[in-house]
């Protein structure tokens, strides 16, 4: 199956624990019409997960996978799929041509994010190769943590 991975399964090191046989198709496919969100919690990750959600004239950059049927079942358990993620099937533009790929979507996301842990935030950085893309995402990650700060000064 195509498999566009926006979040930790971008980073090729991360991803070849679940998927070794898995290949890279293209290193920076666009999902038009969602953002990037940190909308679930992870006991595993110490923090908010990654996910995608409409919005109107934003993208989520993701690497364009392709996992052959045998590693597929891994990944729904890496997933949590259908129970935490479930499939979603979407159009991504990989140089100039559009690709139909299954990737996951939180089941019950929460109504606000979560920073993500620093160990979690560095294996989704570290799987992105658009560096504009890069920074934007840090800067989202920065300002989730900056409001988790302040929030917790309030409530201390």
């Amino acid at each position: 199956m195509f498999y566009f991975a926006y979040g930790s399964c971008m980073n090729e090191r991360d991803f070849r624990r679940t998927c070794p046989t898995a290949q890279v198709l293209y290193e920076d496919a666009i999902l038009f019409g969602y953002r990037l969100a940190f909308n679930g919690h992870s006991a595993h990750r110490n923090g908010g997960v990654a996910n995608i959600v409409p919005a109107r004239g934003h993208t989520v950059h993701g690497v364009l996978w392709y996992v052959p049927d045998h590693e597929a079942k891994r990944l729904d358990r890496r997933e949590g799929a259908p129970y935490v993620y479930h499939h979603k099937l979407v159009q991504v533009r990989c140089c100039g041509m559009w690709e139909e790929a299954v990737t996951y979507q939180l089941v019950n996301p929460l109504p606000y994010e979560v920073a993500p842990s620093h160990e979690y935030t560095q294996i989704i950085l570290d799987g992105i190769v658009n560096p504009v893309y890069r920074r934007k995402i840090e800067q989202h990650i920065a300002q989730l943590q900056k409001e988790e700060n302040a929030y917790g000064a309030i409530g201390a």
